[in-house]
C-alpha cells in the first residue's frame, strides 16, 4: 500500500521533537533540525545473473511514495564532529509477465511465467561531518554508515518463492553544500553519500531550494527537491548480480530550534 504525505505522525515523534526543543534552548549555541518527508522516485535497472536478467519494467515497477526522517545535531565544539540521522523506508511491490528467464538466488524463472515481486532498500544513515565554512554559506564533509535492512522476494506461478537479503553496514563519503540568501529565509543545498568498491556502488544524491519561516520559538522549514539513488551489486562478489536507479521529487516539512 502506498504511503501518503499526510499520514500522521505518531506520538513517538511528537515526543522526540519535544525533547529536542526543549534541550536545544536550554543550550542556545546547539542547533537542532527535525524533518519529515516524503519521496516519490521512480525505478529503473535490472537484477539476475548473467544472461537471465529481468529489468524493473518487466516486473512491473512504477513510481511509488517513501517516507523519509531526518535529525541533525550541529554543536560550536570544534573537535567533536556534528551529527545527522536520516531513515529512509524504502519499500513496495510489483507484478509482471517475465520476457527471458530470470535468475534469482539459485532458482530459474522461466520466460512467460508470472512473476510477484517485493523489493525493500530500507535503510538508515548515520553520519559524522565537520563544517569548516560555516555562513551563509556552509559546506561539510565527513563519513556515513549506512545499515541496510534490504530484502527481494519473487514469487512465480511456475518456480515458487525466493528471497534475498542484505542486511550490512555499507561505509561511505558525505559531502554537503547549503547558501542561504540572508535576511530572506531562502536557501539552497545538495548532499552527496558515495561509495565504490569493485563492481559494486552505492550513490546517494539531493539537491533542494526551501524556506524556512520565523516563528517566534522555532523555524519552520519547507522544502522541495530531487534525490537520486543508485544501488549495484556485482554477481561475482554476490548472489545475486543487482543495478538499480530511483530517482524523484521530494518534499519535507521540518522544525530548526
Amino acid at each position: 500500500m502506498k504511503s501518503t504525505l499526510f499520514t500522521p505522525i505518531n506520538s513517538l515523534m511528537f515526543a522526540t521533537i519535544t525533547l529536542l526543543s526543549v534541550s536545544a534552548h536550554s543550550v542556545p549555541l546547539i542547533d537542532v533540525s527535525v524533518t519529515v518527508g516524503q519521496w516519490q522516485p521512480d525505478y529503473s535497472g535490472d537484477i539476475g545473473i548473467n544472461d537471465n536478467t529481468a529489468s524493473l519494467d518487466e516486473l512491473g515497477f512504477d513510481d511509488d511514495s517513501h517516507n523519509v526522517f531526518t535529525l541533525v545535531f550541529k554543536h560550536p565544539i570544534p573537535v567533536i564532529p556534528n551529527a545527522k540521522i536520516r531513515h529512509s523506508d524504502i519499500s513496495t511491490s510489483a507484478s509482471g509477465i517475465l520476457v527471458r528467464s530470470l535468475e534469482f538466488d539459485n532458482v530459474t524463472y522461466s520466460a512467460s511465467e508470472d512473476i510477484e515481486t517485493d523489493l525493500d532498500l530500507t535503510h538508515t544513515d548515520f553520519t559524522l561531518f565537520y563544517s569548516p565554512l560555516n555562513n551563509w554559506v556552509q559546506i561539510d564533509l565527513g563519513i556515513t554508515g549506512r545499515r541496510f535492512d534490504a530484502e527481494g522476494t519473487v514469487v512465480g506461478s511456475i518456480n515458487g518463492t525466493d528471497s534475498e537479503t542484505f542486511d550490512d553496514w555499507v561505509p561511505m563519503l558525505y559531502a554537503g553544500v547549503r547558501f542561504e540568501l540572508p535576511l530572506s529565509g531562502l536557501y539552497a543545498d545538495a548532499t552527496l553519500n558515495t561509495v565504490s568498491y569493485g563492481g559494486n556502488e552505492v550513490s546517494d544524491i539531493t539537491a533542494a531550494i526551501g524556506y524556512a519561516f520565523d516563528l517566534p520559538a522555532v523555524d519552520l522549514v519547507a522544502e522541495l527537491g530531487y534525490r537520486t539513488f543508485t544501488f549495484k551489486l556485482d554477481e561475482d562478489d554476490n548472489d545475486i548480480g543487482v543495478d538499480l536507479a530511483l530517482d524523484g521529487l521530494y518534499f519535507n516539512l521540518g522544525l530548526q530550534f
